[in-house]
């Protein structure tokens, strides 16, 4: 079994493995698997959506999952100095 995941919104400054294997799934068991998400500076203040689509060898694919989430822009740091004084 795979899982195919799709940024519906081809939001930039997200990026992610877009393909993960799960492997076999015993009968009445359950797994767990997470998506690592990295964002970097270009990255906007807005909706993120994520389609998962599994492919199961013998044709039983589940329905696709949503996943909807807000995003925030990266925010500069403020950098402030605590009165430090120059020593020699």
């Amino acid at each position: 079994m795979v899982a195919n995941i799709y940024n519906k919104e081809n939001l930039k400054g997200i990026s992610f493995e877009d393909k993960i294997n799960i492997g076999t799934i015993p009968a009445g068991a359950t797994i767990i698997k997470e998506i690592d998400l990295k964002s970097n500076e270009y990255l906007p203040e807005a909706k993120a959506t994520f389609i998962v689509k599994i492919s199961e060898v013998n044709g039983f694919n589940p329905k696709p999952i949503g996943i909807a989430f807000k995003t925030k822009k990266f925010e500069e740091p403020i950098l402030k100095s605590g009165g430090l004084q120059n020593y020699r």
